[in-house]
C-alpha cells in the first residue's frame, strides 16, 4: 500500500504527525478515526531512497515475468503473489503487494498501477487498460516491457558518451585535491621565508591552500546542498517551471539532442499505442500527461486541439514550428494515405534515434579532447605555480 505522512489532532487537542500506508486517504482517515484521532492533512509520499531507487530493469522485469507467468495459465493475484516473494527489492516488493492487494479488491491491473503514476507512465497505463478490453494482457506487457528495454539501451549509450568526461573531470579534480593537501604544505614555509612578493598565481594557489580546512569543507558542502535544494524548488515551481524547461530547450546543441529525444519517446510510444488499437487522438493525450517538460507539454497541448477538431496528423503538426523534423512531414504524410502510420512512426523514431547517436558520437569525440587540453592546462598552470618561485633562482635571491 501507498505510504502517506498525515498531520492530525486528537482529542486533547494536540497536533500529532507520522507516516502510514493505506491504499487511499479515506483508508487513512479511518484508520485514525479507529484510535479517536482527526486526520487534517495527508501527503502521499515514496519510501524508495535516492540510493537504493526503483529503476527501470525492476520495471522491465516486472512486466516480463507477469507476462511468461500469464502465459503459463496463472492467474492474475497469484502471479503477482510470486513475484512478491521473488523480488528482493525492498520497496519494488511493497509496490507489487499494493498491486495484489488492489487487484484482490476486485480493482483492474490499470487501476492498480495508477496508484504510482511516477513508476508506470499514462502510456503503459492506457496500454494495459485497453489490453484487459480486449483480453491480450500477456501479449501487451510483453511489447510494454520490450519498448521500456529499448528505451534502457539508448539512454544507457548517452551515460556511457558522458562517461569518460566525467571521469577525466573527476581525475583533474583528484589532482588538483593532491596538489593542494599534500604538495603546497612542503612548500608554504619556504615561499614565507622568502620575504617577497609571490607571483599573483602562488599567491592564489597559497590562498586557495589556506581554504582547504575542514570548516571550510563542511560550509561548502552545506552551501552545495542549500543552493541545490533552493534551484530544486525554484525550477518545480508552476511559474517558474516552463520558463526553466523552455530555457532548456534553447540551450544550443543540449536543447536540440533533449527535444529530439523526446520526439523519439513519443513516436515510440504512439505507434505502440495505434497497434494495439488505441485511437490516434487518446494516445497523443496519454503522452501529454508523461511529459514532464512544462514547454514541450504546451506544444503538444496545440496539436491535440488540432486533432480534435477533425485534422489529420501531419497537418497538426504542421502548425506547430519547430516540433519535429522537416523531413517527418512527408513521412507522416504517407503513412496516414497508406493506412499503416504505427510503422511509419516506428520507422521515424528510429529516425531520430539513428540521429541523436551520431550527434552524441560527435559531442564525444569533440568533448573529450578539448577536456584533456583544459585539464592539461590546469595542471600545467598549478605545477607552475609551485615551482616557478624555486625555479626562478633571481626572484628568490634579489
Amino acid at each position: 500500500m501507498p505510504y502517506f505522512k498525515w498531520r492530525a489532532i486528537d482529542l486533547s487537542g494536540n497536533i500529532i504527525k507520522g507516516t502510514t500506508r493505506a491504499l487511499s486517504v479515506q483508508e487513512l482517515d479511518k484508520q485514525l478515526h479507529e484510535h479517536d484521532v482527526a486526520l487534517l492533512h495527508a501527503k502521499r509520499y515514496h519510501h524508495w531512497s535516492f540510493f537504493y531507487p526503483i529503476t527501470t530493469k525492476l520495471k522491465i522485469t516486472f512486466f516480463h515475468h507477469c507476462a511468461l507467468l500469464l502465459e503459463a495459465g496463472i492467474f492474475l493475484d497469484d502471479a503477482l503473489m510470486l513475484m512478491q516473494q521473488q523480488c528482493h527489492h525492498k520497496a519494488f516488493r511493497d509496490v507489487i503487494d499494493d498491486i495484489h492487494t488492489s487487484i484482490a479488491r476486485g480493482t483492474s491491473l490499470a487501476e492498480a498501477l495508477a496508484l504510482y503514476p511516477s513508476l508506470f507512465d499514462a502510456t503503459t497505463l492506457l496500454l494495459v487498460q485497453t489490453s484487459q478490453q480486449a483480453g491480450n494482457v500477456a501479449h501487451t506487457l510483453t511489447i510494454i516491457a520490450d519498448h521500456h528495454e529499448a528505451r534502457e539501451q539508448f539512454y544507457k549509450k548517452i551515460k556511457n558518451a558522458a562517461l569518460m568526461p566525467c571521469v577525466t573531470l573527476v581525475f583533474f579534480l583528484m589532482i588538483s585535491i593532491t596538489l593542494m593537501i599534500f604538495v603546497v604544505p612542503f612548500f608554504v614555509n619556504m615561499f614565507d621565508s622568502l620575504g617577497k612578493p609571490m607571483p599573483a598565481s602562488t599567491a592564489w594557489l597559497l590562498w586557495l591552500h589556506s581554504f582547504f580546512t575542514w570548516q571550510a569543507f563542511l560550509l561548502l558542502s552545506f552551501l552545495s546542498i542549500a543552493i541545490f535544494w533552493f534551484i530544486k524548488k525554484i525550477y518545480y515551481a508552476a511559474p517558474t517551471k516552463k520558463y526553466f524547461d523552455s530555457m532548456i530547450l534553447k540551450i544550443p546543441l543540449i536543447g536540440s539532442v533533449a527535444q529530439e529525444s523526446m520526439m523519439m519517446y513519443m513516436f515510440q510510444s504512439l505507434a505502440l499505442s495505434l497497434r494495439a488499437g488505441i485511437p490516434l487522438a487518446q494516445g497523443w493525450q496519454s503522452l501529454i500527461e508523461s511529459t514532464r517538460n512544462d514547454s514541450m507539454k504546451q506544444k503538444l497541448l496545440l496539436v491535440y486541439d488540432y486533432l480534435n477538431q477533425g485534422n489529420n496528423f501531419s497537418f497538426s503538426l504542421r502548425q506547430i514550428p519547430g516540433l519535429v523534423r522537416e523531413e517527418m512531414y512527408a513521412l507522416i504524410a504517407v503513412g496516414q494515405e497508406s493506412g499503416n502510420l504505427s510503422c511509419v512512426l516506428e520507422k521515424a523514431a528510429h529516425m531520430y534515434k539513428d540521429r541523436l547517436q551520431r550527434t552524441l558520437a560527435t559531442i564525444s569525440v569533440m568533448v573529450q579532447p578539448l577536456l584533456m587540453l583544459v585539464i592539461a592546462a590546469l595542471v600545467v598552470m598549478l605545477i607552475m605555480a609551485v615551482y616557478m618561485p624555486i625555479l626562478n633562482i633571481s626572484y628568490a635571491i634579489t
